[in-house]
């Protein structure tokens, strides 16, 4: 049972960009129910970010911790679980350096732990763009991991706040995927027995943009799709591996230079079309610049 504010600890991984980050930071400083502390994860030594994590936690009633490493690759996923081990609280909140939280995001995760025993609590999405908002993935209540296993089922790096001992017991992220995580995540967190709760209100805002977003059609995005169908082959249906192999030959399509891979990658794409995809395609027709981004990659 959750008794106070301070069992909860907030973790922000990033990558060289401080602008976004502030807000990040900001929106955790606002909530209606505070955390412990708050635990800035950077890949890369970053003189903006220290400088503006030293703004923020001389400001702040609530710590502002830096922590920076490079002696790995880096990525998402590592940061986060070096995140997770630096942190004291019980409760691990993650929140991505882009993205922000509603005032009243812990708040309700809070009374979603106590009310359903839950070991992760997942919470609705608003996506903006500049001044535009969209409704963004929205979890629906009792997935089993059959049904997550091939699909995003609403969980982002930002949506997520999950009881440490459930995360520890599953080894946390995995930093071989620099995307796709929050799915490999959320499917190996419900395979291992536990159990999650949605929080039915759009308190997760996150942000579309240009600037290095790793939702975008890149090569690397594919790359990572094709590692994570290797790993969960055994659990994939034919349906399943087909639908994964149509994301990658589409994003190939859209991040390929030579006129002769488009070409390619568009016959391999309708080869794995199916008509789930056309329904999803057609109901996301009018928010397509919210879903996907130029293809840009990050160090």
């Amino acid at each position: 049972m959750i008794a106070t504010e301070h069992q909860f600890s907030c973790v922000i991984p990033t990558h060289r960009r401080a602008d976004f980050l502030v807000e990040a930071v900001e929106s955790v400083l606002r909530q209606s129910l505070l955390p412990i502390e708050v635990i800035v994860v950077s890949d890369t030594v970053d003189g903006e970010t220290e400088e503006a994590c030293r703004r923020l936690s001389t400001s702040s009633a609530v710590p502002v911790r830096l922590v920076v490493y490079a002696d790995t690759p880096g990525g998402a996923s590592e940061s986060r679980n070096r995140g997770a081990r630096a942190a004291s609280g019980e409760y691990l909140a993650f929140l991505d350096d882009d993205d922000t939280w509603g005032p009243d995001y812990l708040q309700d995760a809070a009374a979603a732990f106590e009310s359903q025993q839950a070991d992760v609590v997942v919470t609705w999405i608003s996506m903006f763009r500049g001044e535009q908002l969209k409704d963004g993935p929205a979890i629906r209540d009792g997935l089993s991991p059959r049904d997550v296993v091939a699909v995003n089922a609403g969980t982002i790096g930002s949506n997520m706040v999950v009881r440490r001992s459930a995360f520890d017991a599953v080894g946390g992220f995995d930093p071989a995927l620099r995307m796709k995580n929050d799915t490999d995540f959320f499917y190996r967190f419900l395979k291992a027995g536990n159990r999650y709760a949605a929080v039915q209100k759009r308190s997760v805002f996150q942000r579309k943009h240009e600037s290095g977003q790793l939702t975008g059609h890149s090569g690397a995005r594919a790359d990572h799709t094709e590692r994570y169908l290797e790993k969960h082959r055994a659990d994939l249906t034919a349906a399943d591996r087909r639908q994964l192999r149509f994301v990658i030959h589409r994003i190939r399509r859209n991040s390929s230079s030579s006129r002769a891979a488009r070409a390619y990658h568009l016959a391999m794409s309708l080869l794995h079309y199916s008509p789930q995809q056309y329904l999803k395609d057609r109901a996301n027709r009018n928010d397509r610049d919210f879903f996907t981004v130029p293809s840009i990659e990050r160090d």
